[in-house]
C-alpha cells in the first residue's frame, strides 16, 4: 500500500481514448494499418471481455454513461480495462462538512448497499477503492475507482482484460463509517493513512497481470470489420437506425441532430453514433427535474416506442443526483437515452446512444436490451414528489441500466 496522499490524476476514459487515438493514429505495424498496428491481435477484446463489461454497464450503481470494453492500448501485448465511467454532480454539502469527501462518502454509501465492498480510501485526494465479486473468479469481478473531480464524483469501472492471469489483492475490507469519509468527527483510523493501493495505476492500462486465469489466443490476428459488400449494409443499417430514431418527435425536438460517425479503418475502434444535449426542466429537485424530463419523453415520444428501464433518485433531496435509462425500439433497432440531473442545474443532461455500424459481437446484448422489462410507472412517480417529499425520505432505485458502448473494436465477426 503506498503511504503518500499524492496519486497520478486519472483520465476519464473518453479523453484517455481521445489522447491516445490522437497520438497514435499514424501508428503502423506489421499486424494492421494506421491505428490497427496499436496491439496485438490477441489483445482485441473477445466475448470474455464483453460479458465482463456489460456486466458493469447493467450495474445499478456504476450505470456507467460512458461505456467502453476492455482492449489494447499502446505496445504490442499491453491492454486496458476501463469498462465504464460516469461524473456525478451533488448539491450543496451540509455545513461544516468536507464537500469532496461527503460526495465521495455517498458514492460509497450507495455502492456498498448496492453489493460493493470498500477497501481503501484516501482522504487527501479523496478517493475511495470498491470491489464486487471474488478477486479469485475473474470472470466476475468488478473493481472501481471513486474520485472527487472538479464538475462532481468521477467513478471508474475495471475488470480483468481476458490476457489478465489474476488481479492485485484489493486489501482488506474496510467499514465505512469508520473512515474519513463518514463525515464523524475524528473518524478515520490508520488504514485512511495506507491510501489507495499501488497497483491502481496498472488497472487503467499495462502489461497483463501473471497468472494461470488468462484465455484466449497468443497467436489471434488483428480482427477486422466486415469489408465491402457487408460493411455497406452495416452503414445502410446504422443510416436506417439514426434516421427513425431522429424522426421521433422528442427527439426530433432537439437542438441538435443525431450524427452517424464515420467509419474509420477496418482495424480501428468505431464510434457509435451519439448525442449529447442539455434539456431543460422544472423542478425544485434533481429528482423532480428528472421526472419531468422521463414525462416528456414517453408522452411526446414515438407512442409505445420508449420504456424505462432503470431509475435511480433521492426525492425531497437538492443536493442528491437523480439518473435513468430508456430505450428505444423501432423497427431500424434499439436506441439507448441516459439522463441525469444534478445539484441545482436546471437542465437535465442527455445521452442518447446507437449501437455502433457492424458490432455483430453486442448482437445477443443488444437484443437483451430490447427484453428488459421497464420500470413500474410507480417508481418513476415516486421521483416527482418534488419538495414535498421530506429529504429523508427513502431513495428509489428500480431496473437494470440500459446501456450501450460509445465506441466498440473489431472481433473479426
Amino acid at each position: 500500500m503506498s503511504t503518500s496522499p499524492a496519486r497520478r490524476p486519472l483520465l476519464a476514459p473518453a479523453l484517455a481514448l481521445a489522447v491516445a487515438g490522437t497520438a497514435l493514429s499514424a501508428c503502423t505495424t506489421a499486424g494492421g494499418s494506421g491505428g490497427g498496428g496499436w496491439g496485438s491481435g490477441a489483445t482485441y477484446p473477445d466475448a470474455t471481455d464483453l460479458r465482463r463489461a456489460t456486466a458493469v454497464w447493467q450495474d445499478p450503481w456504476v450505470a456507467p454513461t460512458e461505456a467502453l470494453t476492455a482492449g489494447p492500448t499502446s505496445g504490442p501485448d499491453a491492454v486496458t480495462r476501463t469498462v465504464g465511467h460516469r461524473t456525478t454532480g451533488y448539491g450543496d454539502a451540509p455545513a461544516g462538512a468536507d464537500p469532496d469527501r461527503w460526495t465521495v462518502g455517498l458514492e460509497v454509501e450507495a455502492a456498498v448497499a448496492s453489493g460493493w465492498r470498500l477497501h481503501a480510501v484516501d482522504c487527501a485526494e479523496p478517493a475511495a477503492y470498491l470491489v464486487r465479486g471474488d478477486v479469485e473468479d475473474l470472470d466476475t469481478l468488478r473493481t472501481a475507482l471513486v474520485v472527487a473531480g472538479t464538475d462532481g464524483v468521477d467513478v471508474t469501472a475495471y475488470v480483468p482484460h481476458h490476457r489478465d492471469g489474476s488481479w492485485p489483492d484489493p486489501g482488506p475490507v474496510r467499514d465505512p463509517a469508520t473512515t474519513c469519509l463518514s463525515g464523524a468527527a475524528g473518524a478515520g483510523d490508520a488504514g485512511d493513512a495506507a491510501g489507495l493501493p499501488d497497483e491502481l495505476d496498472e488497472l487503467d492500462e499495462g502489461d497483463p497481470f501473471p497468472g494461470d486465469g488468462a484465455t484466449g489466443d497468443d497467436e489471434r490476428a488483428v480482427p477486422r470489420w466486415p469489408a465491402d459488400d457487408a460493411d455497406d449494409a452495416d452503414d445502410a443499417d446504422v443510416e436506417a437506425r439514426v434516421a427513425e430514431v431522429g424522426a421521433d418527435p422528442w427527439v426530433a425536438a432537439l437542438p441538435h441532430d443525431v450524427p452517424v460517425p464515420p467509419a474509420g479503418d477496418d482495424d480501428w475502434r468505431r464510434d457509435a453514433p451519439l448525442l449529447r444535449e442539455r434539456v431543460p426542466a422544472e423542478g425544485a429537485t434533481p429528482a423532480a427535474r428528472l421526472a419531468a424530463t422521463v414525462a416528456a419523453v414517453l408522452a411526446t415520444g414515438t407512442a409505445d416506442a420508449w420504456a424505462v428501464t432503470w431509475v435511480s433518485c433521492h426525492p425531497g433531496d437538492p443536493a442528491r443526483p437523480a439518473a435513468a435509462t430508456l430505450r428505444r425500439t423501432g423497427e431500424a433497432g434499439t436506441a439507448v437515452l441516459a439522463l441525469t440531473a444534478a445539484g441545482d442545474d436546471t437542465a437535465v443532461e442527455a445521452r442518447l446512444v446507437l449501437p455502433p455500424a457492424g458490432w455483430r459481437a453486442g448482437t445477443t446484448y443488444v437484443d437483451g436490451l430490447a427484453a428488459l422489462p421497464p420500470v413500474p410507472p410507480a417508481a418513476v412517480a415516486g421521483c416527482g414528489r418534488d419538495a414535498a417529499a421530506p429529504v429523508t425520505a427513502a431513495p428509489v432505485t428500480a431496473g437494470t441500466p440500459a446501456v450501450l458502448p460509445a465506441s466498440a473494436w473489431p472481433t473479426g465477426e
